[in-house]
């Protein structure tokens, strides 16, 4: 059936036709000898299928079995009538569909040059690039879940017709609506995007009519949204998600928000709420190896779950959080699998327990001017038990517990803890600010609590530790005693702690020396021998220091082209005997302190 639109029909002058009346015929009935049929809008019959024109010349709308293009005859004037919804007939390959007037749906084919544009996929759709003639090129389309029968008014069961637009795959929109669903909805193929209105602001049961809302209902179990292959062999690539918010409805299971096994993906501009589980899991493969490296998750508000708002599964590895919220969550971040996450410019406050929890994995991941707030016990709680770490970085961060009444709480804005077996090494503080926010009751037994001897080679530098009533106790607690050098130095409120490094025979120096007292502990005497500055890179300005421990005396020499200047002797008078190094020249040192 070809639909028409309302026509104005107009005689050869040009003039509108009022009242007129004429019968319609299919384009190749040149005699006009047979009408066709013609039906109203509602789909019934129009009388002896005569169009009559309205007083300004319009006839009313019309539709008529296969036939995209007819002619109206009145009298002695008559007009071609093309369908809306149709494409014209005939055609060759190549041509394209040309406007032939100024009139609405008034074209055909036409020659194109070889203009249109090559190439395409089925489903796609071709059209302009630019105002210049025939300048083409072909699209993807755009699915409106609604089209698929989804209704959105916060009461229908919207699985099925959701998840019939989702298995189309491509670009999927929902227009705003509060869409409830009984079952997880899964996205299957590459390359798929699902966007809606807006997340809007869950503000408890209710959210604004402007926005796009997934809501759990009865029945709901795993997941809201579970984002995996069918096959389940490899990570998804290339999917989006952006605008819109899932709401768990806290139904009980636990239910998962969000089950996210793609790589090289973005989830932004979404809010996902109030699940009984995990508000975010992100997965990858084990066998076959496969990471969800490279995943970009912006401007999300993750808050009120009960198990975490974000879990980062088994070889989640290289993602990347900026600008995020994370609130109210049982745990708001937990990095449980996969490493070298970047974690930028985000707010973590409110959790049940830790605001941010280390659980076995997470090397090399890196927080930078993040907002890490008010949890109701650690901030940041790193644990080996799980596993070891190595180069957890926080940089210009801000850290703080909310002021109450009690002085005896014992959880630390930032505690690291573990067995021995399971190291955490070279953890660094870099330019971070730890305070008591809104008074100054003593709330906090630390503001880093360095808790085991798991911790090695720890950097706190550039800090600043608020005043000394914020702490029960001290801002630090420096609970190593590995042998693996901690430099904690230049901090407001924390003084510079020298950790010492113990050798036990002779050694060649080296620039790391520089960091704190090296302690030569020997029964026997021994030799420290300094090289030439080019060969382990010393620089004008270094100061070596080091302690006789042992009863073992020690004995500086100099390598090649090294000079030691000294007014005394170049060994250490006795056990406890303290000697000094300064490079003050190239190759030039001078040696001060307790020498024979």
């Amino acid at each position: 059936m070809s639909r028409f639109l309302r026509q104005v029909v107009v005689d050869d002058q040009g003039k509108p036709l009022p009242g007129a009346i004429g019968q319609v015929y299919s384009i190749d009935d040149t005699a006009h000898t047979t009408p066709l049929s013609l039906f109203a809008p509602s789909g019934s019959p129009i009388p002896l299928n005569q169009l009559v024109a309205n007083g300004d010349g319009v006839t009313p709308p019309f539709s008529t079995p296969n036939n995209p293009r007819v002619v109206w005859v009145s009298g002695a004037y008559e007009t071609d009538m093309l369908a809306w919804d149709v494409i014209p007939t005939g055609g060759t390959v190549n041509q394209v569909l040309k406007k032939l007037s100024g009139a609405d749906l008034d074209f055909d084919w036409e020659d194109a040059g070889g203009g249109i544009a090559q190439g395409g996929t089925t489903g796609q759709f071709l059209v302009k690039q630019s105002s210049a003639d025939y300048a083409t090129q072909w699209i993807d389309g755009v699915t409106n879940v609604k089209s698929f029968g989804a209704i959105g008014d916060g009461t229908a069961d919207d699985k099925v017709a959701i998840q019939a637009a989702l298995d189309t795959g491509g670009s999927i929109y929902f227009p705003p609506g509060d869409y409830r669903v009984s079952g997880t909805l899964k996205i299957t193929k590459d390359g798929t995007k699902i966007w809606g209105a807006g997340a809007g602001n869950r503000n408890g049961a209710t959210q604004p009519a402007i926005c796009t809302r997934i809501r759990g209902m009865t029945g709901l179990t795993g997941s809201l949204l579970l984002v995996q292959r069918v096959a389940d062999d490899r990570p998804l690539a290339d999917i989006q998600i952006s605008d819109m918010a899932f709401d768990g409805n806290v139904i009980a299971g636990p239910v998962d928000g969000i089950i996210f096994r793609a790589s090289q993906s973005i989830i932004t501009n979404c809010a996902i709420w109030a699940f009984s589980g995990v508000g975010l899991r992100v997965r990858g493969y084990a066998v076959p190896y496969w990471d969800t490296y490279d995943t970009r998750f912006h401007n999300l508000l993750i808050g009120q779950c009960t198990t975490a708002g974000v879990f980062l599964d088994n070889n989640s590895s290289d993602l990347h959080f900026s600008h995020c919220v994370f609130l109210n969550n049982f745990d708001n971040f937990v990095v449980s699998g996969g490493a070298s996450h970047q974690i930028t410019g985000c707010h973590f406050y409110g959790a049940s327990r830790y605001n941010v929890f280390f659980n076995g994995s997470g090397s090399r991941t890196k927080f930078a001017n993040c907002k890490i707030e008010a949890a109701a016990q650690h901030g940041v709680y790193i644990d080996s038990t799980l596993g070891g770490y190595a180069d957890i970085q926080f940089t210009g961060c801000g850290f703080s517990q909310v002021d109450e009444a009690s002085a005896d709480n014992t959880w630390d804005l930032v505690h690291l803890t573990g067995p021995t077996s399971a190291a955490i090494t070279r953890t660094t503080f870099v330019g971070n600010n730890f305070n008591l926010k809104g008074g100054s009751t003593k709330k906090n037994r630390f503001a880093i609590n360095l808790a085991s001897s798991a911790m090695q080679g720890t950097v706190i530098t550039g800090n600043s530790f608020g005043t000394a009533s914020h702490w029960g106790t001290a801002p630090l607690n420096n609970g190593t005693n590995s042998t693996v050098l901690g430099f904690i130095k230049g901090n407001a409120g924390l003084p510079d702690i020298i950790s010492p490094v113990v050798k036990t025979a002779s050694y060649t120096a080296d620039p790391i020396d520089t960091l704190g007292v090296i302690e030569m502990n020997s029964a026997t005497a021994v030799t420290v021998t300094i090289p030439p500055n080019a060969q382990p890179g010393f620089q004008k300005g270094n100061v070596l220091t080091y302690t006789q421990t042992g009863a073992g005396q020690v004995t500086f020499v100099g390598g090649s082209g090294v000079t030691l200047r000294t007014p005394r002797s170049l060994t250490t008078r006795a056990q406890w005997s303290t000697v000094t190094l300064r490079l003050n020249g190239t190759n030039t040192w001078v040696l001060s302190g307790d020498l024979t």
